[in-house]
Parts: structure tokens; C-alpha cells; sequence
């Protein structure tokens, strides 16, 4: 008995028009019935006549690194008869050039005998602007991820860093509170490292204002022409007591007429944070040696 060709009128009617949806039914063997809705022609920018003339039909558009999906989908389908359907995603570029993103849900019909594929129908979706969402949000979620990283290693900078000027004020206070028989000269030796490490602090609480505002685009970036031998001096002072302790020796050869245009608040900061990493992870008893000099034109390095 022969089987009655099945009507798509109705569902051919249904995505006419529209651009994000078409129809395609392929009998195997009969290329003369393959058949596909109008509606291909606003998805893809191809008549239906063009596309079914074409070698490989609609998969002819298909990006060439996604075509292995198709294939693999259409091995499953011909090598496990208990299964008719399957949906998979790819990209195809359109008469226009542009790139779409489509999703095909393709069904098989069989010979009830041999279960061999008699008859193939796809709906096929565009899914572009899902996809252009979806990539969207994975790149806001890694930014949120970025962000949340950034927040936390730099609360676990700032908690140590803010506790280590403490360490100086609360020994030479306890010192002076307590030791008795020091001399004037050593009262006023542990006072200057108490104000040392004090301004250190205040720094340091500037540096944390500072990166607030550059979070929220508040700060305000004033370059002026600075001696670098000077802002260097400067911006490692607060740090002599720290390298006092670890009996480091912190050098300075840079040229007296080398001159900069930079924040002279920014600069400093950055020089302070530096050294004092260097100080921390140099030994005791080491040196730690700061030079500049002329990078390329316009440009000095710092080191």
C-alpha cells in the first residue's frame, strides 16, 4: 500500500513571512519534492529555487567548522533506528554576508520495514539575537567573576597593608612608654619612625580613596613637570623605618636633571607601593637599588 503524501500546506502558510523561522521537508531519493518555505529567502537572503538548485541545499550555507555538527547528527540518526529526531545549532553566512545563528529541529520518517529514512523535515529558528544575548551575558558574568576576584585580593592587600605601619607605631610607643633609661637622641630617632609610619598610614588611605574614585570615574589626573630623582626620594621616606629593621640599604642613582610630566599624588603612590614590596621581599642585610634613565623618546623608565 502507498503511503499518502503528507499536506504541509497549513504549516508552510504558518512560517510565510516570517524571518526567523522556514520549513524544509526533503524526501529521500526525490530531489524534484525537496521543498521549503518562502520564508528561507528573508532568513538567508536566498529564494527557495536558489537553495534547492544549490549542491549541498541549505547546508551549503553553513559555516565550514560547523558543519561537523550536522554530520554528527545525522550519523546518529542513521545508525540508531530507535531515534528520529534530533536539534542542534550552527552558524550560516547569508547572501548578504552577515552571520546567523540558527537552531534545527530535524525529524525523520522511516520505512516501517528496513527503518531505513524515507522523509526528513526541519523547522529551522533564528536565533541570532539569542545568541548575541547569550554572549553578552557570559561576558558580563566573566567580568562579574573579574571584578569580585579584583575585590578580594585587593581587600587581602589592603588589610595587610594597612596593618603593617602599626607594627612600627604600637613598638616605639610601647618603647617609649615603658623603657625609661633611653636617650633624648633615641626618643627622637623612635618619634620620627612613629611619624614615618603614621604618614605611611594616611598615604595608604589616600591610595584606597584614590582607587574609589577611579572605580567610579571620579578622580582627576593632573600631570605637572616633576624632578623623578625628587618624587622618588620622597615617595619612599615613609618606608625608612621598615628598611631600618630588615637592615636594608636603599640606593638611589638617578640623573639630577631628569624631569617627568605625571600626577605628582599618582606617581608617588605607585613608587611608595613598590618599594614597599621590594622592601618586603628583599632579605635582611640585602640592597635594594632604584634607578631611571632615558627609555626612548619622550618616554623615561623607572627601575
Amino acid at each position: 500500500m502507498r503511503k499518502k503524501k503528507t499536506d504541509f500546506s497549513n504549516l508552510i502558510d504558518f512560517t510565510d513571512g516570517s524571518g526567523d523561522i522556514c520549513l524544509i521537508v526533503h524526501p529521500a531519493g526525490k530531489i524534484s519534492d525537496y521543498l521549503i518555505s518562502p520564508s528561507v529567502e528573508k532568513m538567508t537572503g536566498y529564494k527557495p529555487e536558489e537553495i534547492a538548485s544549490r549542491p549541498e541545499h541549505f547546508y551549503s550555507l553553513v559555516f565550514e567548522e560547523d558543519f561537523s555538527i550536522i554530520k554528527e547528527n545525522w550519523l546518529t540518526l542513521q545508525n540508531d533506528k530507535k531515534i528520529n529526531s534530533v536539534n542542534f545549532s550552527y552558524r550560516i553566512t547569508t547572501r548578504s554576508g552577515t552571520v546567523s545563528w540558527l537552531h534545527e529541529f530535524l525529524t525523520v520518517e522511516r520505512d516501517p520495514v528496513f527503518s531505513e529514512i524515507t522523509e526528513q523535515k526541519s523547522i529551522i529558528l533564528n536565533v541570532t539575537k539569542l545568541k548575541n544575548n547569550e554572549s553578552e551575558l557570559i561576558k558580563s558574568v566573566a567580568s562579574l567573576r573579574e571584578l569580585n576576584t579584583a575585590k578580594d585580593k585587593f581587600i587581602s592587600i589592603i588589610s595587610h597593608d594597612l596593618r603593617s605601619p602599626f607594627t612600627t607605631l604600637l613598638g616605639f610607643s610601647e618603647i617609649l612608654l615603658h623603657e625609661s633609661d633611653i636617650s633624648e637622641d633615641e626618643k627622637v630617632e623612635y618619634l620620627q619612625y612613629i611619624y614615618d609610619s603614621s604618614k605611611s598610614q594616611l598615604d595608604l588611605i589616600n591610595c584606597l580613596l584614590d582607587w574609589s574614585r577611579l572605580q567610579t570615574g571620579r578622580i582627576k589626573v593632573e600631570p605637572v613637570r616633576l624632578n623623578v630623582k625628587s618624587v622618588v626620594s620622597t615617595a619612599i621616606t615613609p618606608l625608612t623605618a621598615e628598611a631600618v629593621r630588615k637592615n636594608i640599604d636603599v640606593r638611589i642613582d638617578i640623573p639630577q636633571d631628569l624631569y617627568i610630566n605625571a600626577d605628582e599624588r599618582l606617581i608617588g603612590q605607585t613608587l611608595l607601593n613598590l618599594t614597599s614590596n621590594a622592601i618586603k621581599f628583599t632579605p635582611e642585610g640585602k640592597e635594594i637599588y632604584i634607578s631611571s634613565g632615558r627609555f626612548k623618546e619622550g618616554m623615561i623608565e623607572i627601575i
